[in-house]
Formats: C-alpha cells, structure tokens, sequence
C-alpha cells in the first residue's frame, strides 16, 4: 500500500503542477490583454489589415444577433444562416429590424446551390450583417457556402449560443499580424467556449470545413491560443444534473483514493479544491460574463483533462 500511496500522490502531485501551469499561462494572457487594450482600441485599422467574417446558425432573434454586432472593429462582418423555409416569421422579422434588402448572390463558379436569397442592410449602422436564406440541411455543407460570401480572409464559425468577448477581433487581429504566424491556419482557444479561426485559404484548398478539418491541417500551421475569445450564453442557469455528475466523480475518487490511504484522499480532495479555484480566477481574470456553476464545471474540465486532442463541432 505504502508504494501505492507514493505513486498515487506523485500523480496528483503532478497534476496539480499542470493545473497551476495552465492557469498560468491562461492569466498572462489575460493580463497581457489588459495592458495593450487601450493601445489595441486605438489601432484597430491598422492591425495588418486583417479582416474576419463570422458565420453562425441556428440563431433566430434579434436579441441573438444583436450582440454579434457589437464589435468595434472596422473589418469584421457577421455571416447569419437561416432556412426561410422553416423559420419564415423570424427571417422576416430580422429583415424588417436590419432594413434588409436582397441582393444578387450569383457566383462565377457553382457553389451557391441551396442559397434562395441573399440579403444586406442597407443601413450603415448595419452594413456588417449579411443574412442568407439557405435550404440546406447539413450544417457542414452551408458553412462552406457561406465562405464563397465572406468578404475576409479569416473564418470564424461560431457555435449555437456562443457570444464574442469584448474586443475578441482585436485579439485575433494582433495574433495574426505578427510575422511569425503568417502560415497560421488555423488559431484554436478554448478556455471558456471553444473557438476555431481559420484561414480562408488554408480551408479551400483542404476542400472545405469538415468534421475532421483539424486533422487535416498540418501541426505547424495551427496555434494553440491562450487567449479567450468567445463564451457560451446558455450556462446561466444552474445545472443540478451537470452538478451531480461531477460530485459524484469527485466523490468516487475520494472514496478510490481513502482506500488506499486518508492522505491519499486529502491529495485527492485539495486537487480538486485548486482546479476548482484556479477556474474561477481564470473566469475573473478575463471578466466572463458567464460565470454560472456549469461555465465553472466546463474550466475545470479543461484544467483537469490533460493530452486532449483538438476537435472542432459545430452543433
């Protein structure tokens, strides 16, 4: 047992030293953010020129694209995709909010099939949003449809219920200007919600955005970003079954390790005590505006899973 214990604290040891690594790394950029936000808000013009369209579906309210919107940044337009066919009151209420107008959506190369309108505000306030009324039922599909429109070369397709933080552009702007990450394709983060930003380019010629995109994308041409970009908006409410799941794995391994020792256990119970604390402090420190018990849940998640393996979902 004495062997047991030894090997059984190393670990713990060990992940206890990964976790505070990780939320190290993730609190510098926070603080890095922090220190060049002024200067950031001042440049945003001149940040290499680097422009990002945003497409994003299943979203059906203003309330849901209105904060979308709401990005300072000069090169940035939002990419709505929805079925006029299924959600005809909604797409006609968005037309009338936006001052929406259709325009021509005709490309010389055929791929705009499953495309029935294509529409731009003819509002300057609004001249960031483009809706496309689209037929096609595989996400996948309509996402590299959506590209053909996109006026930048960054793609940043974003999940259900998932919001932008506070100059999140910006950040990716300052990324990719730097000399060093001229061949970057892709810029994955996922500290509070994941996040993929990916090189127009680099996904045409991998013949479009698929499932397993990100395996096909070669190690050195993806950067792994510390650097929060986006949130989940669905995790306000407390979670009771979320809650359980985790109590009851924290539970089983204090019970695992008090049957190799009562040292064993406390090991166990104050690794968990430090992943909970450092996830907070993360949230804090990039000032989420979801801090609910799942958002929490979902940090120490990524705190405590270590050599996990980078998977893009859209769902």
């Amino acid at each position: 047992m004495k062997i047991a214990e030894l090997i059984f604290i190393l670990l713990l040891a060990a992940a206890a030293i990964a976790i505070y690594y990780r939320s190290l790394l993730t609190m510098r950029a926070a603080r890095w953010q922090q220190l060049t936000q002024e200067e950031l808000m001042g440049s945003c013009e001149s940040i290499g020129f680097i422009g990002c369209s945003i497409i994003t579906h299943d979203i059906f309210t203003i309330k849901e694209i209105e904060p979308l919107l709401s990005s300072a940044y000069q090169r940035y337009e939002l990419i709505v995709l929805l079925n006029g066919l299924q959600h005809r009151s909604e797409l006609l209420q968005i037309i009338k909010h936006y001052h929406l107008t259709r325009v021509n959506h005709t490309l010389p190369h055929d791929n705009t099939s499953g495309v029935n309108s294509l529409y731009r505000s003819t509002c300057r306030t609004y001249r960031r949003l483009v809706v496309m009324d689209c037929s096609k039922t595989d996400i996948f599909s309509a996402i590299n449809t959506a590209i053909n429109f996109a006026s930048y070369d960054y793609i940043i397709p974003l999940q259900p219920h998932t919001a932008l933080l506070p100059h999140a552009i910006e950040r990716i702007a300052t990324t990719l200007s730097d000399s060093a990450h001229r061949d970057i394709e892709l810029i994955y983060n996922d500290t509070l919600a994941p996040c993929c930003v990916f090189q127009r380019d680099g996904v045409i010629s991998h013949e479009g955005i698929t499932p397993d995109i990100i395996q096909r994308i070669p190690k050195k041409a993806i950067l792994r970003s510390d650097t929060a970009l986006t949130y989940r908006t669905d995790r306000q409410d407390f979670h009771l079954p979320t809650l359980f799941f985790c109590a009851s794995i924290l539970l089983l391994g204090i019970g695992v390790a008090y049957f190799i020792s009562i040292p064993a256990a406390l090991a166990y119970g104050l690794t968990w005590g430090l992943a909970t604390i450092a996830s907070i402090h993360v949230l804090r420190q990039w000032s989420a505006p979801d801090c609910s018990v799942r958002t929490i849940l979902y940090q120490i998640r990524n705190l405590t899973i270590f050599f996990r393996q980078i998977k893009f979902n859209i769902s």
